[in-house]
């Protein structure tokens, strides 16, 4: 296993590295979080963060307070504030999620994520872009079920959005253009 990492088999080392982490797991813990640790990096660094998350998380389960992994979530979380004070909500959103994917009891990262889910929520609502701020709801709810205000939000938006589709639109008769006077 320690080979196939030195020669940059990072996916083959963490599957050799697995099997002997079940075979002994106190012999093969220290160099699997570390393998799985560089292969999550290896594909963020190729913007696969999807693929990138499923390791941070493994490594998380491994070792909950392996350093590397708290600087990563620090790193992540202290962009997603950046963006979140230059009101970047997208790059906020998206820096919050991946701590809060990663390691759903970082309790600051989820208050954050709240927040502005709830705060692009309320401006979809005041634009009457109501299927997007059931959606913004929707993904407060998923994080927090019993944010009541957001569950109701989230009711209205949806019934205001399929209200919008099932209304019959009045047509629209052409505005009658004024007629010059002889003088």
């Amino acid at each position: 296993a320690q080979a196939l990492w030195d020669q940059g088999s990072l996916s083959e080392a963490v599957e050799e590295y697995e099997n002997a982490y079940w075979l002994n797991e106190g012999a093969s813990l220290e160099g699997l979080v570390g393998v799985r640790m560089a292969l999550a990096e290896s594909l963020e660094a190729k913007s696969q963060y999807v693929e990138a998350s499923v390791h941070y998380r493994r490594v998380r389960e491994l070792a909950p307070d392996y350093r590397p992994l708290q600087e990563k979530l620090r790193i992540f979380y202290d962009k997603g504030n950046q963006a979140r004070n230059r009101e970047n909500w997208p790059e906020a959103t998206e820096f919050l999620e991946r701590v809060v994917d990663i390691d759903p009891n970082y309790r600051d990262a989820c208050q954050q994520l709240l927040r502005i889910l709830y705060t692009q929520g309320r401006q979809a609502e005041e634009v009457g872009n109501w299927s997007k701020a059931a959606q913004f709801f929707g993904r407060v709810v998923d994080i927090d079920p019993d944010y009541e205000d957001a569950v109701q939000r989230q009711a209205a938006s949806e019934t205001k959005a399929r209200d919008m589709i099932t209304r019959p639109v009045a047509p629209t008769l052409p505005t009658p253009s004024p007629r010059s006077r002889p003088r």
